[in-house]
């Protein structure tokens, strides 16, 4: 399936109500992704009302869009809290759930990642909704998928995969022809979207011979991240004429204190600042990597363990190609992050990265995956009418 109508065929004409649902992580990625996809139906049709679902610990981020939200306490909340037995939140999340959409009434939902749900709480709503729904399918490590979540892809109208076609192994149900649409890298800031680099080196006090590093960990959920920037500062902190900027999770902020001299941004999405960067360290969740590499960034990643995204593959992918640098945090770690920050420091070098990096990842899609799905969602709402059968083949 290719999204090649026009926008101006596929906007339609009315008011259309479409429900996002976006689950909780050690990142931003879900949210994020379904917030650039969003935007970027809505730009095609401003009579889109949109709703999300999330789980997201920081959901504050739909405020600064605009975009309302019905908020689900998320897995981790509801553990450590201890009011909520495993149960009773999923009991909690159908009840609130199957409502949403009595009383919404979407045309089109669009879900990212859970299949069916957080706690199969979408179930109900994929068996019986009479409405268009979109799988946003971003890639898992095979030994993570099982055969029900393959299975209940059968509940959609289109699966959409926000990578290059044939890049990555995407399983699909068997028996069903439910259609497959790779987009290509979905992100939530354009270049012209961004901050030139004159303005982000002024904004943090840059002067003409410094370099501007930045850290960033992603989303902040994960627990070893204090120890990673723990060790990227020592590394760094010898290190002449460079100023280091953290951009500091939006989750979990209270891990990150006591960073001395370091800048630290909450902005986000913090793509908007990559044009000002020289180069960075930074794990590898699906958003980071792609932004990084989008505005070519030369960059150090640190690739973090999941139980379903597989960081160390994506990375070393690109590093094979010559579009970044990858340390794994292994024995070898340190002796390999010396070296890469020795990479990183040469200018020729990091210009060479630079431009691998944006021929690994040369357009931001979005555009192209909300213009598929309108574009599918015309033909799923307006049905080309069948052919009579004549009495004779009757």
């Amino acid at each position: 399936m290719t999204a090649t109508t026009t926008i101006t065929e596929i906007t339609p004409k009315r008011r259309i109500r479409a429900v996002f649902y976006a689950v909780n992580g050690l990142g931003l990625g879900h949210l994020t992704r379904l917030i650039a996809l969003c935007r970027a139906m809505q730009a095609q049709n401003p009579l889109l009302d949109a709703l999300f679902i999330t789980t997201s610990e920081a959901d504050n981020l739909l405020n600064k869009y605009g975009i309302p939200y019905v908020h689900l306490p998320s897995k981790n909340l509801a553990s450590q809290s201890g009011s909520l037995t495993y149960r009773r939140l999923a009991r909690l999340y159908s009840a609130v759930v199957n409502p949403v959409f009595d009383v919404f009434q979407p045309n089109i939902l669009v879900v990212d990642t859970m299949v069916t749900g957080s706690m199969q709480d979408l179930l109900n709503v994929l068996r019986f909704g009479n409405f268009f729904k979109v799988y946003v399918h971003r890639a898992r490590k095979l030994e993570a998928y099982e055969d029900y979540t393959i299975q209940a892809q059968r509940f959609y109208d289109l699966v959409l995969t926000p990578h290059y076609r044939d890049t990555e192994v995407i399983p699909m149900p068997a028996g069903f022809n439910v259609p497959l649409y790779w987009s290509g890298p979905l992100m939530l800031t354009h270049r012209h979207e961004a901050h030139t680099r004159q303005i982000v080196r002024t904004r943090f006090g840059i002067q003409e011979h410094e370099k501007l590093v930045l850290i960033s960990l992603g989303g902040g959920g994960d627990d070893t991240n204090p120890q990673t920037l723990d060790f990227l500062l020592r590394m760094l902190a010898p290190i002449p004429d460079i100023k280091l900027l953290f951009a500091e999770g939006l989750l979990r902020k209270e891990a990150y204190q006591g960073l001395g001299n370091v800048l630290v941004t909450s902005e986000y999405p913090v793509s908007r600042l990559l044009d000002g960067v020289d180069f960075a360290f930074a794990s590898a969740g699906y958003n980071t990597f792609h932004e990084l590499l989008y505005f070519g960034v030369p960059t150090m990643f640190v690739p973090k363990l999941r139980g379903y995204d597989d960081q160390v593959l994506r990375a070393t992918r690109a590093a094979d190609k010559g579009a970044c640098l990858v340390a794994v945090e292994d024995e070898n770690f340190e002796a390999i992050a010396q070296q890469h920050l020795g990479v990183l420091l040469d200018n020729e070098k990091r210009q060479h990265i630079a431009q691998a990096a944006c021929q690994y990842v040369p357009e931001n899609h979005v555009q192209e995956a909300a213009d598929a799905i309108w574009q599918a969602w015309q033909l799923w709402d307006n049905p080309l009418p069948q052919e009579p059968i004549s009495p004779q083949e009757g």
